[in-house]
């Protein structure tokens, strides 16, 4: 995903607030150095399980969370895949976010769109 960092929220916890095409949310920069303000290609990475949801009918997909570290981050996304192992994939705009369900029992369709909220995200950085 195509991100821009537009500032840095806590240099020791390495959190820093961004905005792209999907949205605007802070998430927890994935190396070691967190870089300063412009364009970045990250992967994003929920850490924890989803355990709860809501079906969101002829919802945009976005990431939403911008200056809220004590909310989280939500996400809203269009369940692409469903794994065996309670893990699916969803499509947040153009990019695919893998997040694991909590339970079996309680795992959207294929096709469907979910919200939800998570406490953190991650923002693993790559280069083209």
């Amino acid at each position: 995903m195509r991100i821009e960092v537009v500032g840095i929220l806590d240099l020791e916890c390495r959190s820093v607030e961004f905005r792209g095409p999907d949205g605007a949310a802070w998430g927890i920069w994935g190396e070691r150095d967190v870089p300063g303000s412009g364009f970045h290609d990250v992967e994003i990475d929920v850490p924890e399980e989803v355990e709860k949801w809501t079906l969101e009918e002829g919802a945009t997909t976005k990431i939403h969370g911008i200056n809220t570290q004590c909310n989280g981050v939500t996400v809203v996304g269009r369940v692409e895949s469903v794994g065996e192992d309670a893990v699916i994939a969803i499509k947040v705009g153009l990019d695919i976010i893998l997040i694991e369900m909590a339970s079996n029992d309680s795992i959207p369709e294929a096709g469907s769109v979910i919200s939800f909220n998570t406490p953190q995200i991650y923002l693993h950085p790559y280069h083209l």
